[in-house]
């Protein structure tokens, strides 16, 4: 009764359809009442991404993938809450190239896409999305994007959390290259410099950062390393 009434005062309110949907079995009503439903809150509500993610999922109960996806794929484009609410139905059912294919996310999503992948996918999935993140990041490179050294960044924690340092250095190179006065970007190439044994590099890298902030003890204590470890190699080597 009261969506009913919300329905009346606000014909407009798509939520509403989509409730009073939800409600039909208390008076036997079937598919086809609920179908109209969600077909009134659509031409209701036609850009809402809430209102588009919850057609979806109707449709998804009703084994109708195809008018699902479509509808997700509408809602994701634009950005909001309910891009958190595709992904979150999405990815513990599809491999990332999937997701990627479907939803062609981009840097406003991307890193909450690899979090759900991250704690609950495989390795195909991780290298799925690195790789999709490295042709968006060239991409915006070519195209002199002011936020490309930031995407690389971005590429490098993505590696760093699936302890690729080889990844982290190409990724935080890159984000030098583009921004060489960034100490953030230049801390992390200095540190994945260091796990790659590149200690020489690393020692350079290390005290540009200390130059410009010097209370960092992790950087401090990496430096020390890195010019012992070179110390040893040379002893080593005579």
């Amino acid at each position: 009764r009261h969506t009913g009434m919300a329905i009346l005062l606000n014909p407009l309110q798509g939520e509403a359809y989509l409730q009073l949907a939800r409600l039909c079995f208390l008076e036997g009503r079937g598919n086809q009442a609920i179908d109209a439903l969600v077909s009134q809150a659509l031409r209701a509500r036609p850009y809402d991404g809430d209102v588009l993610f919850s057609a979806g999922w109707h449709y998804l109960q009703l084994y109708r993938p195809d008018k699902a996806e479509a509808l997700w794929k509408k809602a994701f484009a634009d950005p909001g809450q309910h891009q958190l609410r595709v992904i979150a139905a999405s990815c513990p059912h599809v491999p990332a190239s999937t997701f990627i294919a479907m939803f062609q996310p981009d840097w406003s999503t991307l890193e909450d896409i690899w979090r759900r992948y991250q704690t609950e996918g495989s390795d195909d999935d991780r290298q799925a999305l690195l790789i999709h993140g490295w042709q968006e990041a060239e991409k915006a490179e070519q195209r002199g994007d002011q936020k490309a050294s930031r995407h690389w960044m971005v590429l490098a924690r993505m590696a760093s959390q699936w302890e690729r340092p080889d990844l982290v250095l190409t990724a935080s190179d890159r984000a030098v290259r583009l921004a060489p006065e960034s100490h953030a970007a230049r801390r992390v190439r200095a540190l994945a410099l260091f796990e790659e044994r590149k200690f020489a590099a690393a020692e350079a890298d290390l005290r540009w950062c200390l130059a410009r902030k010097r209370d960092d003890p992790n950087a401090q204590r990496k430096l020390a390393a890195a010019v012992n470890a070179q110390s040893d190699l040379a002893a080593e080597a005579r």
